[in-house]
């Protein structure tokens, strides 16, 4: 199979291959696949060479049909779990794949999630969809069912107990009564105290049921009611009166961490307090989570990130500090900068109508609070990992801000001057080292579209794109390169309005990009590259880019 995540084959002969079977990554696995399948089968007839339709593969190839002895593993890893793949509009390209592929192959498994990889303990309303689609694989001639949850030692994920039980006798029979299986499990579990838990129980899966219910993903941040925080430590609080025995009791306060713990993220929201960025009242927030940690740890959970041991989440939480902020502002717009945050912009106000330019991640996200924003990286090349910098910021004179980076070779100059139309960014690059460095340059902004479902990308080679097309993933990507590259602008058409405007002088940008999503707060991201070159000792490069709104 694959390996994990992106990064298949761009070799000339590969590329040639994806034409042959409809531009699909998979077409050239397959084929590889088959190869091997036919040698093996030789010597072991009547054996199964199992491979992925995963991630980059997913869609299946346009002549190549896998061999008898092949088994495709087809995984579901983009769809909403909240609701079922039938009737979810994020979930309908899976539902075409899934069609597909029972039409071209006898042996065809599926690999499906059913946790948070993120956030293991976090609230996974996801039985509605365990309940709808597992039917609907067996219907659709699937003949195999791999369900990955948090299998980290320890355990530790949401409900993962129940989960299990539900589970396990879906498999055995697909017309199983989910509900009924509840509650026999929670009977069976907490005994007197089973009704304030199976009232819960529906209080979540109350927030992603109906039509406005909320999508769900295995990767993100859900965001919940406010009303479901409160009403949920009603309800266990009702359910530790009435346990009737010590063991009881344990399991209630084990079947609670993922409230608590939703809890302490919302609670861990950053934002500007008396020029630092900080969450309010930091301290007694780093010893609850100290003392949420401890308590998973009486119950045997050891990691609560697919892995990431827990240890670390409490060095992070120990370490967490306010950090220093600065603030440019004129008669139009507010903007906070964080230089300790990879010299980032974190907040663009507009302040006609008090909208956030910038889209706001939610704590818990990867690398929070170091995410999002305005801000400028550096490259070895065009698809390498940043580079490290340490940043320092001058006091703002006449809302102009100079952030000073360094790393081992290279330093960074970076300006934000406020303007009546925004933010004007200029980045020098410099050489200071005594020998050849070879860096490229990007800076990139992450947009708040709004509603994403109505938003678009506007830009001189094309009036709209859409972002959201019916049927397809709820993510994509434009890249542009040398000539392709928009003539000065991107155009970022949101609703509420107005367009959200990327400007930078063409002559200096040499790849660009968006690429947005609608899982969990939708967000765009619009980056732009320098070219890729050594930079002599004393040479430097230069990028401008400046960020508003259209007129």
């Amino acid at each position: 199979s694959q390996n994990d995540w992106e990064g298949w084959c761009e070799c000339d002969r590969c590329r040639r291959v994806e034409q042959e079977e409809g531009g699909e990554h998979s077409g050239p696995l397959l084929r590889f696949v088959n190869a091997v399948a036919e040698d093996i089968g030789k010597r072991h007839p009547g054996k199964l060479i199992d491979t992925l339709a995963y991630w980059y593969t997913e869609n299946p190839p346009l002549k190549v049909r896998p061999a008898p002895n092949v088994r495709i593993r087809l995984c579901p890893i983009g769809i909403c779990v909240s609701h079922s793949f039938l009737t979810c509009p994020r979930s309908a390209y899976f539902r075409r794949n899934l069609e597909a592929w029972s039409k071209i192959t006898n042996q065809l498994y599926i690999w499906h999630y059913n946790t948070n990889f993120s956030h293991y303990p976090l609230p996974f309303p996801d039985f509605d969809e365990l309940a709808a689609d597992v039917p609907v694989y067996k219907k659709q001639g699937v003949v195999g069912l791999f369900m990955q949850g948090a299998y980290a030692k320890g355990g530790g994920g949401e409900q993962s107990e129940l989960r299990a039980y539900v589970l396990a006798r879906q498999l055995w029979d697909p017309s199983t009564n989910v509900s009924k299986t509840v509650d026999e499990f929670l009977q069976g579990v907490y005994g007197a105290a089973a009704k304030p838990i199976r009232e819960y129980f529906d209080l979540l899966h109350a927030e992603v049921r109906g039509p406005a219910g909320k999508h769900l993903w295995i990767f993100n941040i859900p965001d919940y009611s406010p009303q479901f925080l409160p009403r949920a430590h009603q309800l266990f609080d009702r359910a530790e009166k009435l346990a009737t025995d010590d063991a009881t009791r344990r399991r209630i306060h084990k079947a609670r961490i993922p409230v608590e713990y939703y809890q302490l993220l919302r609670d861990s929201q950053f934002s500007i307090r008396d020029g630092f960025y900080t969450p309010p009242q930091l301290d007694p927030l780093k010893t609850r989570a100290l003392a949420l940690f401890a308590k998973m740890r009486t119950h045997g959970i050891e990691s609560i990130h697919e892995g990431q041991p827990l240890d670390r989440d409490e060095k992070t939480w120990a370490a967490m500090k306010p950090l220093r902020a600065y603030t440019l502002e004129n008669a139009a717009w507010r903007i906070d900068i964080v230089p300790d945050l990879s010299g980032r912009a974190v907040r663009m106000i507009d302040k006609s109508t008090g909208r956030d330019l910038l889209r706001q991640f939610p704590p818990g996200e990867s690398g929070y609070p170091n995410n999002g924003g305005i801000l400028a990286t550096l490259h070895a090349d065009y698809h390498a990992r940043p580079v490290e910098i340490t940043w320092t910021a001058d006091q703002p004179q006449n809302n102009t801000i100079t952030l000073h980076g360094r790393t081992e070779h290279l330093t960074v100059t970076r300006t934000l001057t406020l303007q009546p139309q925004g933010l004007r960014t200029e980045t020098f690059v410099s050489n200071k080292g005594a020998t050849p460095t070879t860096v490229a340059l990007q800076v990139r902004a992450e947009l708040n579209p709004g509603d994403i479902d109505k938003a678009a990308i506007a830009y001189p080679q094309r009036a709209t794109q859409t972002l959201l097309e019916g049927g397809q993933l709820p993510t994509g990507r434009l890249d542009w390169q040398d000539a392709e590259v928009p003539a000065g602008t991107i155009t970022l058409q949101t609703t509420p309005g107005p367009a959200v405007l990327t400007q930078f002088p063409k002559q200096t940008v040499r790849r660009a990009y968006a690429t947005w999503t609608a899982k969990s707060r939708g967000g765009v991201t619009i980056g732009l590259w320098s070219e890729e070159k050594p930079l002599a000792p004393g040479d430097s490069m230069r990028l401008e880019a400046t960020y508003g709104k259209q007129p």
